[in-house]
């Protein structure tokens, strides 16, 4: 991948033009697109601090976007990106992580729309699953086709995901909306499975971690060979 440095207004692209004089970002260049069916309010999308750009053949544009909040899970609490984002906020989180632009832009994020329908935004400083450092308490991770093919347990490398929760239709309650589903079993969190090709591209999940760690590919439940007689 190619190295570069650029400004955090470009990273967040002209929607968030109001980080301008904030930072300096350096990351690797990797952009991912992702398309998502939206309901009018609160959407939790991967990568979605981007989704205030959508693509011009996005049936959900601009203007429809009302809101996004990033959560800093360094200092647990949301940072406003749109509109009017908090700059001295931002520039508090991106001076204490390591790789800002990357974090920023793996990171889920809430976005509040006004109406219903298909969004496509193009992501930049994506990084996927394989390395893909959480924190202690919640952290905010957008689910990409890396996940495909893998269940919880092959991919939660050095963490131990004690909690998890999507925000999305819960078909064992009366409730029409979105709620929250979480699960607080270990076992159940890693028997989760990702297909491949699935629906859950794009979306966020919150995966809660009792320390600092990285996810990662793991062996599968397979074993070291056997020992020598």
């Amino acid at each position: 991948m190619k190295k570069y440095i650029l400004p955090i207004s470009i990273i967040l692209l002209v929607g968030l033009a109001v980080f301008v004089s904030a930072y300096q970002l350096s990351g690797e260049e990797d952009n991912i697109v992702f398309e998502k069916s939206v309901e009018e309010g609160w959407n939790l999308l991967g990568g979605g601090v981007f989704s205030i750009n959508p693509t011009s053949d996005s049936d959900i544009q601009k203007e429809d976007v009302l809101a996004v909040f990033f959560y800093d899970n360094v200092n647990k609490k949301y940072i406003r990106m749109h509109p009017n984002g908090n700059e001295a906020e931002f520039q508090a989180f991106a001076s204490l992580v390591e790789d800002p632009a990357g974090e920023l832009g793996s990171a889920a994020a809430w976005v509040y729309v006004k109406r219903n329908g298909m969004i496509k935004y193009t992501t930049d400083d994506f990084r996927k699953v394989d390395g893909r450092q959480l924190r202690q308490g919640w952290n905010f991770v957008t689910i990409d086709n890396s996940f495909g093919g893998y269940s919880v347990s092959q991919i939660k490398g050095t963490c131990e995901i004690t909690k998890y929760a999507r925000w999305g239709y819960n078909p064992t309650t009366s409730n029409d909306g979105n709620e929250w589903i979480v699960l607080n079993s270990i076992d159940e969190i890693n028997k989760i499975q990702y297909s491949q090709g699935g629906s859950y591209i794009g979306e966020g999940n919150l995966f809660y971690v009792s320390n600092d760690c990285n996810l990662g590919y793991g062996n599968g439940g397979i074993t070291n060979p056997p020992e020598f007689p």
